[in-house]
């Protein structure tokens, strides 16, 4: 069925045709779609878009659109792309519930790896100061010690030292592009892209073999950067930056944001980090066990509560784990004073 499906998006037909096709169309309806009776089949099911019908009486385009499809499948196989559906078990349930999910994915490497429960997105600014290098460092270390899987979109800066830290600490990791899997981009990052498959990693794009770099597929590739993640970090960004669009997909999206701690007075917090923080949308963060607290915790703790942790220990200058620490410390001596 994925050939099929993939001639359907490419002729245009809109998501609803295609939803009826694979869920409602026996195989005899399939068929009849593409052999002249497709307005049949409209009014058998009553459906309302007939303009994307009439797209299945030109049967030139039909071929062609057909050759083209045969085309991406074969130079994907020859490159060890697989190409899966929305309608496929092996697509990730992480992205079946964010808006627009991708129709299709392709993929080269460890296609299982989309699939996990425990990654983190890792994204920033392509001119990283040292001190952030040096927070990228130590925290994508600890998050790969407990198993995290680094997702991020390999561009240059924080991206692609985020893929590499995360290597370099024999973790696993996810690389999003914007474009097909035959290109790389930047090229300087070609090495780092064949290293990410020789341990384990995945590329993955919506974009098929043969897609040129195209700006606006920057942007919209961000919202499958968080979509594939238990939470987002920001290390540092400035507030016009791209890497805030992909901020402010994560919380439309419902994940965790979070910032590299620094106090609320320090003139060097980069722009876009400080409205993140000061707006109450991430989460100020100082080491990864402050990311693991709030992504994995094992206790019931409402919401609210959660919310109200965040902001004491933002403008207390104290991480989530000490504040933590400190409230189980005095929670334990009082029980000691009531034997």
């Amino acid at each position: 069925m994925l050939k099929e499906l993939m001639i359907l998006k490419n002729l245009g037909v809109d998501g609803s045709l295609i939803n009826y096709y694979v869920n409602y169309f026996s195989e005899e309806e399939r068929a009849q779609l593409f052999n002249g009776g497709a307005f049949e089949l409209q009014f058998k099911y009553n459906l309302t878009n007939g303009k994307h019908l009439v797209v299945f009486e030109d049967k030139a385009k039909l071929v062609a659109t057909e050759k083209m499809v045969d085309n991406v499948i074969s130079r994907s196989d020859a490159q060890n792309i697989k190409i899966i559906s929305y309608y496929d078990d092996l697509y990730p349930s992480n992205l079946r519930f964010i808006k627009n999910s991708p129709l299709f994915l392709h993929v080269k490497g460890n296609l299982n790896l989309l699939k996990v429960n425990h990654s983190i997105a890792c994204v920033g600014t392509r001119n990283p100061s040292n001190n952030t290098l040096q927070l990228i460092g130590d925290i994508i270390k600890g998050l790969v010690k407990e198993g995290m899987v680094i997702v991020s979109g390999l561009a240059k800066g924080i991206d692609a030292i985020s893929h590499k830290e995360c290597l370099d600490n024999n973790g696993r990791t996810i690389a999003v592009l914007a474009h097909g899997l035959d290109t790389i981009y930047p090229k300087e990052n070609r090495t780092l892209s064949e290293r990410i498959i020789e341990h384990d990693g995945v590329l993955v794009s919506e974009y098929p073999i043969g897609t040129n770099i195209q700006r606006s597929n920057f942007v919209a590739r961000n919202r499958i950067v968080s979509g594939l993640s238990q939470g987002l970090i920001v290390f540092e960004a400035d507030e016009k930056s791209g890497t805030m669009h992909t901020a402010r997909y994560a919380y439309s999206q419902g994940k965790h944001i979070f910032c590299p701690y620094v106090a609320k007075d320090n003139q060097d917090l980069s722009t876009g980090i400080k409205k993140l923080l000061e707006s109450g949308s991430a989460i100020p963060i100082t080491n990864a066990k402050d990311v693991l607290n709030v992504l994995f915790t094992k206790v019931g703790i409402e919401s609210s509560l959660i919310k109200e942790l965040q902001r004491i220990s933002y403008h207390r200058n104290i991480s989530m784990e000490k504040l933590i620490n400190s409230i189980l410390e005095k929670y334990i001596e009082g029980e000691k004073n009531n034997e």
